[in-house]
Protein backbone atom coordinates (compact mmCIF):
# COMPACT_ATOMS: atom_id res chain seq x y z
CA UNK A 1 0.00 0.00 0.00
CA UNK A 2 1.00 3.31 -0.47
CA UNK A 3 1.63 4.95 2.99
CA UNK A 4 3.63 2.91 5.42
CA UNK A 5 3.19 5.84 7.91
CA UNK A 6 -0.37 6.01 8.02
CA UNK A 7 -2.22 5.15 11.35
CA UNK A 8 -5.46 4.05 9.38
CA UNK A 9 -5.41 3.06 5.45
CA UNK A 10 -9.11 2.70 3.42
CA UNK A 11 -9.04 0.32 -0.39
CA UNK A 12 -11.54 -1.38 -2.45
CA UNK A 13 -10.38 -4.89 -3.03
CA UNK A 14 -11.73 -6.37 -6.64
CA UNK A 15 -11.05 -9.63 -6.15
CA UNK A 16 -10.21 -12.05 -2.81
CA UNK A 17 -7.25 -11.54 -1.29
CA UNK A 18 -5.15 -12.19 2.37
CA UNK A 19 -4.34 -8.68 3.80
CA UNK A 20 -1.29 -8.77 6.14
CA UNK A 21 -0.91 -5.93 8.44
CA UNK A 22 2.86 -5.07 10.69
CA UNK A 23 3.50 -2.59 13.06
CA UNK A 24 6.28 -1.44 14.49
CA UNK A 25 6.61 0.41 17.69
CA UNK A 26 9.25 3.42 18.57
CA UNK A 27 10.98 0.53 20.51
CA UNK A 28 11.55 -2.03 17.12
CA UNK A 29 8.71 -4.57 18.56
CA UNK A 30 6.96 -6.01 15.60
CA UNK A 31 3.52 -7.55 15.67
CA UNK A 32 1.58 -8.91 12.67
CA UNK A 33 -2.09 -9.86 12.02
CA UNK A 34 -3.41 -11.21 8.62
CA UNK A 35 -6.78 -11.20 7.83
CA UNK A 36 -8.49 -12.99 4.72
CA UNK A 37 -10.48 -10.95 2.37
CA UNK A 38 -13.50 -12.54 0.05
CA UNK A 39 -14.87 -10.36 -2.30
CA UNK A 40 -18.37 -11.42 -3.29
CA UNK A 41 -17.81 -11.81 -7.48
CA UNK A 42 -21.33 -12.71 -8.03
CA UNK A 43 -23.10 -10.25 -10.77
CA UNK A 44 -26.32 -8.48 -9.51
CA UNK A 45 -27.58 -7.44 -12.42
CA UNK A 46 -31.13 -7.08 -13.87
CA UNK A 47 -32.48 -6.96 -17.06
CA UNK A 48 -36.40 -6.56 -17.36
CA UNK A 49 -38.08 -9.08 -19.31
CA UNK A 50 -41.14 -7.11 -20.24
CA UNK A 51 -41.78 -3.20 -20.20
CA UNK A 52 -44.71 -0.81 -21.03
CA UNK A 53 -43.41 2.39 -22.56
CA UNK A 54 -46.92 4.00 -21.52
CA UNK A 55 -45.20 7.11 -20.01
CA UNK A 56 -47.58 6.22 -16.71
CA UNK A 57 -43.84 6.39 -14.15
CA UNK A 58 -43.24 2.47 -14.24
CA UNK A 59 -41.26 0.18 -16.22
CA UNK A 60 -41.01 2.98 -19.12
CA UNK A 61 -37.80 2.04 -20.42
CA UNK A 62 -35.85 -0.75 -21.37
CA UNK A 63 -32.62 -0.97 -20.00
CA UNK A 64 -29.46 -2.38 -17.40
CA UNK A 65 -30.05 -2.39 -13.68
CA UNK A 66 -27.42 -2.83 -11.44
CA UNK A 67 -26.37 -2.50 -8.05
CA UNK A 68 -24.57 0.59 -7.55
CA UNK A 69 -20.73 0.55 -8.40
CA UNK A 70 -20.87 -2.62 -9.87
CA UNK A 71 -20.86 -1.80 -13.17
CA UNK A 72 -18.33 0.88 -14.62
CA UNK A 73 -20.49 1.57 -17.53
CA UNK A 74 -22.84 0.38 -20.19
CA UNK A 75 -21.06 0.00 -23.75
CA UNK A 76 -23.45 -0.76 -25.95
CA UNK A 77 -27.03 -1.84 -25.82
CA UNK A 78 -28.83 -2.73 -29.03
CA UNK A 79 -32.69 -3.70 -29.39
CA UNK A 80 -33.84 -5.85 -32.24
CA UNK A 81 -36.77 -6.92 -33.74
CA UNK A 82 -38.10 -10.52 -34.52
CA UNK A 83 -36.90 -9.83 -38.37
CA UNK A 84 -33.63 -8.85 -37.09
CA UNK A 85 -33.61 -5.44 -38.10
CA UNK A 86 -32.02 -2.73 -35.26
CA UNK A 87 -34.61 -0.38 -33.83
CA UNK A 88 -32.43 0.81 -30.83
CA UNK A 89 -28.61 1.24 -29.69
CA UNK A 90 -26.94 3.52 -27.43
CA UNK A 91 -23.79 3.51 -26.63
CA UNK A 92 -21.20 4.31 -23.30
CA UNK A 93 -23.93 5.19 -20.47
CA UNK A 94 -24.29 4.32 -16.79
CA UNK A 95 -26.26 1.28 -15.51
CA UNK A 96 -29.89 2.58 -13.87
CA UNK A 97 -30.10 5.90 -16.64
CA UNK A 98 -33.58 5.20 -17.22
CA UNK A 99 -33.46 8.16 -20.09
CA UNK A 100 -30.47 6.02 -22.00
CA UNK A 101 -32.58 3.37 -22.44
CA UNK A 102 -35.25 2.14 -24.80
CA UNK A 103 -38.50 3.62 -24.62
CA UNK A 104 -40.07 1.48 -27.58
CA UNK A 105 -39.99 3.83 -30.40
CA UNK A 106 -38.25 3.28 -33.82
CA UNK A 107 -37.56 6.59 -35.87
CA UNK A 108 -40.05 8.59 -33.71
CA UNK A 109 -43.00 5.92 -33.78
CA UNK A 110 -44.20 3.85 -31.34
CA UNK A 111 -43.50 -0.16 -32.00
CA UNK A 112 -45.83 -2.28 -31.70
CA UNK A 113 -46.00 -4.94 -28.22
CA UNK A 114 -43.84 -7.83 -28.74
CA UNK A 115 -40.95 -9.81 -28.06
CA UNK A 116 -37.67 -8.21 -28.92
CA UNK A 117 -33.73 -9.31 -28.51
CA UNK A 118 -31.42 -7.27 -26.74
CA UNK A 119 -27.71 -7.83 -26.98
CA UNK A 120 -25.42 -5.59 -24.90
CA UNK A 121 -21.73 -5.46 -23.69
CA UNK A 122 -20.98 -3.90 -19.94
CA UNK A 123 -17.83 -3.25 -18.29
CA UNK A 124 -17.56 -3.76 -14.31
CA UNK A 125 -15.88 -1.62 -12.42
CA UNK A 126 -12.88 -3.89 -12.33
CA UNK A 127 -12.50 -3.69 -15.55
CA UNK A 128 -13.61 -6.89 -16.70
CA UNK A 129 -16.11 -7.12 -20.19
CA UNK A 130 -19.30 -8.91 -19.76
CA UNK A 131 -21.51 -9.69 -22.89
CA UNK A 132 -25.43 -9.64 -21.95
CA UNK A 133 -27.90 -11.23 -24.53
CA UNK A 134 -31.93 -11.52 -24.12
CA UNK A 135 -35.24 -11.07 -24.89
CA UNK A 136 -37.42 -8.31 -23.74
CA UNK A 137 -41.56 -8.04 -23.70
CA UNK A 138 -43.07 -4.74 -25.21
CA UNK A 139 -46.23 -4.32 -23.60
CA UNK A 140 -49.12 -1.52 -24.59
Amino acid sequence: LPCDTCLSLTFAPVNSLLVTATATDAFGCEASDELFIEVNTSIDIFIPNVFSPDFDGANDYFTIFAQEGLIQQIDLLQVYSRWGEKVFENTDFPANSLLDGWDGTFRGERLDPGVYVFYAEVTLLGGEARTLEGSVTLVR
